[in-house]
């Protein structure tokens, strides 16, 4: 067992038999506490299986209560200093690509839907309903203060809304979290893949794009 501590919101433990290196190394993720409030779990199965079925991302091999099993992706997470170069910003971008022409309607089963809507919107406005009007933590509640109020977020999200929808950017299916730990690179193909699809969902184009750039902000190196 290899227990992974790169995560920031669910347990990640990779499973391998050592007398059977070759089969390759399983993946049980468990649920962090309350996530499924960000995170549609049921979308997200759907989507693991989407991805899989367009050689995008990995198997998915068992689901349970609080959690699923996958298959591991060999190679290693890109560093700020990769990123940021020609090459690997090109591969990046050829995968990201190859993700956003997925088309599901020959990939799924007919038992699994997957909704079309863009998410950022619902997204933003199911973010803010779970916004309390105040934290029972006297200190929480004093940061949030210093914070815009929550119906300041609520216009701030209505002038967005506004001034984006005209654009009419294209609704693809999106990573929604290209942050440097989901990019995988594998020397032996050259090629980049993506991991951790838990906010994966149809979306506008230009979101997934302005996310990525938006993660070099602040971001770790993965261990």
């Amino acid at each position: 067992l290899k227990v992974f501590t790169d995560g920031t919101s669910n347990q990640l433990v990779g499973c391998c038999n050592q007398q059977r290196p070759q089969a390759g190394m399983v993946l049980v993720r468990v649920y962090g506490p309350k996530t499924e409030l960000l995170i549609d779990r049921d979308a997200e199965l759907v989507i693991m299986t989407l991805l899989s079925a367009a050689a995008c991302g990995p198997g998915l091999l068992a689901k349970f209560s609080n959690g699923v099993a996958y298959e591991f992706v060999p190679g290693h997470c890109l560093t700020l200093e990769q990123i940021r170069t020609e090459k690997y910003g090109s591969l990046t971008a050829k995968a990201m690509a190859k993700i956003h022409s997925i088309d599901p309607s020959n990939l799924l089963p007919p038992s699994l839907t997957i909704d079309r809507e863009p998410k950022l919107f619902q997204n933003l406005k199911k973010y803010l309903d779970l916004l309390p009007e105040k934290f029972d933590d006297e200190t929480k509640h004093r940061r949030f203060q210093q914070l815009k109020g929550k119906c300041d977020f609520a216009k701030e999200v209505e002038v967005l809304e506004r001034e984006l929808l005209p654009l009419e950017s294209p609704v693809v299916l999106c990573h929604n979290d290209l942050q440097i730990n989901n990019i995988i690179y594998s020397s032996d193909k050259d090629e980049i893949c993506f991991i951790d699809f838990e906010y994966s969902a149809f979306n506008f184009a230009a979101y997934d794009i302005a996310v990525h750039f938006c993660e070099y902000c602040g971001q770790f190196e993965a261990q």
